[in-house]
């Protein structure tokens, strides 16, 4: 018959720091933002269509983008989240964030931010 255990130790070892050499930040931004409620017919009740770019020397594995989506009184009413995967250096790249199911409420505005995990950059790290 099994038992459960009765204690655990856990033990950290010494960190491994790694520099980040030269580094001046990432530069990602998000133009071209345009949101409306979906077209009838398209499956869609309500979608953020915008551009991401990648303004760094490094090419991005990963960019990560999340929308809010605020009604007049600047309440959020809808969040969602998108993924752009392989985003190269300099590259500018048409993305959307779709909503198929209803959400209440009267959207005003969207606040978008965009992001990356520099550890998923194994190139930048290794400089």
């Amino acid at each position: 018959m099994a038992q459960t255990p009765v204690k655990t130790l856990l033990q950290l070892g010494e960190p491994t720091w790694r520099e980040v050499k030269n580094f001046s930040g990432v530069d990602l931004t998000i133009g071209n933002i345009n949101y409306e409620k979906g077209k009838a017919g398209s499956g869609k009740f309500f979608s953020i269509d915008f551009t991401a770019s990648n303004n760094t020397p490094f090419d991005l594995g990963k960019v990560y983008v999340s929308a809010i989506v605020l009604d007049k009184d600047e309440l959020p009413i809808a969040v969602a989240s998108t993924l752009v995967e392989n985003l190269k250096s300099k590259e500018r790249r048409p993305a959307s964030i779709p909503w198929f199911s209803f959400f209440p409420g009267t959207p005003n505005r969207v606040d978008l931010t965009i992001s990356t995990n520099l550890w998923e950059t194994p190139s930048l790290i290794e400089q």
